[in-house]
């Protein structure tokens, strides 16, 4: 992924057109002061902050990634849930962490490394045989 000024400019001003939206409305929309929204259209702005990157792609209905780099990041509804409920447990999250961390077993299976991982860290006395 590379980044240029020059491509931030055109999808900006390319996303204005189909918007059917002009500068102003768009500066408006994006609370973004009308000067600092021309100098980065124009030339005078060569590094645009990302405060300012982000407030354009969210008033254009985009991503800041798609502004910079032409890329959309996406997340499907499965992985939105899953760092839904994540962040809804934090008394969770240590454990989580530590499964994510282990590296599976050469030829083994990640789930039973889990398995032991977990097995490893209960006190002898309170696990079955």
């Amino acid at each position: 992924m590379d980044y240029s000024i020059e491509n931030l400019k055109k999808r900006i001003k390319i996303l204005k057109k189909e918007k059917d939206i002009n500068s102003e409305m768009l500066s408006e929309l994006a609370d973004v002061p009308i000067g600092t929204l021309n100098k980065l259209l124009g030339s005078e702005t060569r590094e645009p902050s990302i405060t300012t990157i982000i407030k354009i792609a969210h008033a254009l209905g985009v991503t800041a990634d798609y502004l910079i780099f032409g890329e959309e990041t996406t997340i499907t509804a499965a992985e939105h849930k899953l760092l839904s409920a994540y962040r809804a447990h934090p008394d969770m999250q240590p454990a989580i962490n530590k499964m994510l961390d282990i590296a599976p077993v050469k030829g083994g299976d990640i789930a039973d490394d889990i398995v032991s991982e977990l097995k490893r860290d209960i006190p002898t006395s309170t696990q079955s045989k």
